[in-house]
């Protein structure tokens, strides 16, 4: 049989239950990478969780037998601070509700990041957390009461984990969703 070509000039592949779940690979997820990379063909990693910059999922995947620079990765805060930085000026005040990681990309784009109501943002920003505290939700409902942008980094409801299906940011969302009356 003839040697089967890719059909496409790049590839992005999704992380979280499709290149690897937890610390571990899918089965035949290098080898298909590889065999991508081999024809010619650009990879690209996408993530739609904010748990991590992008230097740390390539590091992952590196780690776990592909390789992979910090530039071969998009997560969805690149996305959500392209919508940030079009909408709002420099310096604007924004209450981070996530990770630290997302703070820092936050920080890092020419934002200031609060971390209260009371600190007057101008917009929140939801991205998953595992371990988010209560209190962090409240301040979220409090802010878009009051007028703050709402921002999400992704609506997904579940996530995958090596343990089964989870709760993901969209669960979070309809925490603060339940308290205000936008999207």
């Amino acid at each position: 049989t003839a040697k089967q070509e890719p059909r496409y000039d790049g590839y992005i592949f999704d992380l979280d239950g499709t290149i690897y779940l937890g610390e571990q690979l899918i089965p035949g997820a290098r080898e298909k990478v590889a065999w991508i990379r081999g024809s010619g063909c650009r990879v690209v990693f996408l993530s739609n969780k904010p748990l991590e910059p992008r230097a740390n999922y390539a590091a992952k995947l590196t780690r776990l037998g592909i390789s992979a620079e910090p530039e071969d990765v998009v997560n969805s805060t690149q996305a959500t601070l392209r919508m940030l930085e079009a909408d709002l000026p420099a310096g604007s005040r924004v209450l981070a509700v996530g990770t630290n990681a997302l703070e820092e990309q936050l920080s890092g784009a020419g934002f200031t990041v609060v971390g209260s109501l009371d600190d007057d943002p101008v917009a929140v920003v939801q991205g998953y957390s595992p371990t988010i505290a209560w209190h962090r939700l409240e301040e979220a409902a409090l802010a878009v009461q009051r007028g703050a942008a709402w921002y999400a980094t992704n609506p997904d409801l579940t996530r995958p984990s090596d343990r089964g299906i989870v709760p993901g940011l969209g669960s979070q969302l309809a925490v603060v969703r339940v308290c205000v009356d936008v999207d």
